[in-house]
């Protein structure tokens, strides 16, 4: 059994996914001792909080500053730890060759810690030596929190699987979650964009998220980007939060059982897409704002009385929601590779001229129905046989209302591999597209919209219930 697998059975048997930091950032008095004061200090610690942590981590930084005493305090540290409990050191080790595998065997061997993290910026080849210990885990730096590491981490790459251009540390995640299967990323707990991002390229890995408190990540905001529909595979990470707090014990627990109420209501959901991007908040509000998404009583077409109704025709109303949409359509595509993005006429047709306008790109779209007088072209727009296009809508709640413009395009010779829609209510749209050879990109789902309701008051418990069990059904 690889670290992994052990870290979800111990998740499931201490219902906790709490990391907490070893991280002793005090000074020594004259003539202390510096073994003794930190291994006396992270006694305490292990002592009031293992019951409610998951695992433990020390930087060991904080410990090789004070030369041999506080390397020797660090591997006394590591014994304290009841043995159920994994300790991940937070080295950031990235070197190749005998330094790289000098570095493993100093993590594993002499410190005798379960887990590492790791820089992947030499390449595999610098973690092969910790690749190799299979039953160990490797948490590799993804996004971090630090205000430049945009400078790097958001630099937009070609992405050699898709051709199209993504930020690097998407590129970095896909590209290490290769490497082995006993490797993770670190993802900040405050960065929730690319917690959901990653998220949604690699469902079942697990992340280090550090940065909880101090740093201002959340756990509630950590635990709905980042963790798995299952509720875990994510370890929010505190150190200063708890470590400095008069009541170390208190602050694990308050953060343990805010880390199980997030797991619960993950669980509880029952919806497959992720939870909404923290930028796309002010999307929803300005959604409901302009009458976008509304409660009350709606006959469908379909004769039921809905609790609620979309109207994405009203995006339109307001040019700042209008940017708002195109940017999330924007964040879709970029990863993507294509020619020419259509709209399905006619309620796209505002947010895919948005969309071409902003990224610079052509749009056509399809005559639904065909007309026969004037051209009698099937579609608007110049185009060229073989042209890879990305679909364009506003939302979808079956795939079956998008074939028409599917076999007007391909008709014409044109490629088409994807569509994009700003919000999936429909339970089996994304299988009914991938029957026809096209995968599904959603900004939103009806949770995302109905989380970002629920938080900020904007419609009662019984009413949202409602909606949520008319989904269920529908």
């Amino acid at each position: 059994m690889n670290f992994f697998s052990r870290l979800d059975e111990l998740a499931e048997k201490k219902d906790t996914l709490l990391c907490i930091g070893l991280d002793p950032n005090f000074a020594m008095q004259p003539g202390e001792d510096a073994e003794t004061a930190l291994v006396d200090f992270n006694r305490r610690i292990i002592d009031l909080t293992q019951q409610f942590a998951l695992c433990y981590k020390p930087n060991i930084a904080f410990y090789e500053r004070f030369g041999p005493a506080g390397l020797t305090a660090l591997k006394k540290t590591i014994e304290i730890v009841p043995n159920d409990i994994p300790v991940i050191i937070d080295a950031k080790r990235g070197d190749i060759g005998n330094t790289a595998k000098a570095y493993a065997q100093t993590i594993f061997d002499h410190f005798k810690a379960q887990a590492v993290t790791l820089n992947p910026y030499l390449g595999k080849e610098s973690l092969e030596p910790f690749l190799a210990r299979e039953d160990k885990g490797l948490f590799v730096l993804c996004r971090t929190s630090n205000p430049s590491s945009a400078a790097v981490q958001l630099a937009e790459v070609k992405n050699s699987r898709t051709g199209g251009f993504v930020p690097f540390y998407v590129h970095l995640a896909e590209e290490t979650a290769r490497w082995g299967k006993n490797v993770g990323l670190v993802v900040a707990a405050n960065e929730a964009d690319a917690l959901q991002t990653v998220r949604r390229l690699l469902p079942d890995i697990w992340f280090l998220a550090p940065g909880i408190g101090a740093q201002g990540g959340s756990v509630e905001e950590a635990m709905a980007s980042g963790a798995r529909l299952d509720g875990k595979g994510i370890l929010p990470m505190a150190a200063r939060e708890i470590i400095e707090d008069p009541r170390p014990d208190e602050k694990a627990k308050m953060l343990r059982d805010r880390i199980r109420a997030a797991h619960r209501k993950i669980t509880a959901r029952g919806y497959s897409a992720p939870p909404v991007k923290k930028t796309y908040r002010e999307l929803v509000l300005k959604m409901v704002e302009h009458g976008c998404f509304k409660v009350g009583r709606f006959t469908l077409k379909s004769g039921l009385v809905s609790p609620f109704y979309l109207d994405l025709r009203r995006l339109v109303s307001d040019p700042d929601l209008l940017r708002l949409a195109a940017d999330a359509y924007i964040d879709m595509l970029r990863p993507l590779s294509f020619d020419r993005v259509s709209a399905i006429p006619v309620a796209s047709l505002p947010v895919a001229t948005a969309v071409s306008l902003s990224l610079g790109v052509p749009m056509i779209y399809p005559r639904i129905p065909a007309k026969a007088h004037g051209s009698g072209s099937p579609v608007d727009g110049a185009y060229k046989t073989g042209e890879k296009i990305v679909l364009i809508d506003d939302l979808i709640t079956t795939g079956l209302s998008k074939l028409e413009a599917l076999e007007v395009l391909r008709g014409q010779g044109l490629t088409v591999d994807d569509l994009v829609v700003l919000v999936v209510r429909g339970k089996t749209a994304a299988a009914d597209l991938e029957n026809h050879g096209v995968t599904l990109h959603a900004a939103l789902d009806m949770e995302d919209i109905l989380q970002v309701v629920e938080r900020e008051g904007l419609a009662d418990e019984a009413t949202l219930a409602e909606i949520r069990e008319f989904m269920a059904k529908s």
